[in-house]
């Protein structure tokens, strides 16, 4: 699994996440610079290849670029906003807060 907002490799067989540490892969069972927590809820990219991802990282990163979303993910996260804005109308007409 790809995580291109971070730069970061998950290897669920291994359960270690690989990235680039001062020009070099490293596979370690933590992420660096980001919470497990956090690299899960960011967008992510299942990948196809069961090798080293320093193979496949240039043609990677140029399909899934730091600020690549899932198509529709934009939409949803508009339409979340959208329905709590409404519920906060609703509370306001109730006089609610």
């Amino acid at each position: 699994i790809y995580y291109p907002g971070y730069d970061v490799y998950y290897n669920s067989g291994l359960h270690q996440y690989a990235y680039l540490e001062g020009g070099a892969w490293v596979s370690r069972p933590e992420p660096r610079g980001v919470s497990v927590n956090v690299l899960l809820a960011s967008p992510s990219v299942r990948m196809d290849f069961h090798d080293s991802p320093a193979n496949h990282h240039a043609a990677v990163v140029q399909q899934y670029p730091r600020n690549w979303a899932p198509s529709g993910a934009h939409q949803a996260q508009k339409a979340q906003v959208k329905k709590a804005n409404q519920k906060n109308d609703k509370r306001d007409e109730h006089g609610e807060k």
